[in-house]
């Protein structure tokens, strides 16, 4: 078993593309590279805009999830940027609300791991995970995220490379 295959995340390295994520009032395009491909995030007017995917079917309420993701940026860039990880919420009668995750400060040109963790005290109607920021006008490289349950509630998710996730929960003793 990799550390993989419980990741809740489709086509967490691109493997596929840019299937299953989504660009956010912004472009996206992928650098094939052989195995290290990467996804620049690019025409970017916002710190908000960035990529991202729909995981609300892949998540549980009182669960904890680390996320991982290899991330950097190009462009006018100074000494070093931010890059931050989000969670968007949005509820069907209610405003949308965001969960920060983690930040991480990279230097231009260079692949850096962005951690953090999250949990769901409620069920939203919808849940987004996105990375986002620098700076608008500095590109977002994005290599590969990583996003797995790690609370003491153990969340199994099996993918079975058609895109389709199982997902079972069992308290550990």
């Amino acid at each position: 078993m990799t550390p993989y295959d419980n990741n809740i995340i489709l086509n967490h390295n691109f493997t596929e593309g840019l299937n299953s994520w989504h660009h956010n009032c912004c472009e996206a395009f992928l650098v094939p590279a052989g195995v290290e491909s990467y996804v620049v995030v690019t025409n970017r007017k916002e710190c908000w805009q960035g990529l991202e995917q729909d995981i609300t079917n892949r998540v549980s309420i009182g669960s904890t999830y680390r996320v991982s993701a290899y991330v950097g940026v190009s462009g006018a860039v100074g000494v070093s940027s931010d890059v931050q990880a989000t969670l968007r919420l949005e509820y069907r009668d209610s405003s949308t609300t965001y969960v920060f995750i983690g930040r991480k400060s990279v230097s231009k040109d260079c692949c850096e791991k962005l951690e953090g963790t999250f949990s769901l005290s409620s069920k939203p109607d919808r849940v987004v995970f996105y990375l986002e920021g620098p700076l608008p006008g500095v590109d977002l490289l994005i290599k590969s995220v990583v996003v797995t349950c790690s609370s003491s509630i153990t969340c199994g998710c099996t993918n079975n490379r058609q895109g389709v996730v199982t997902i079972t929960r069992k308290v550990s003793s």
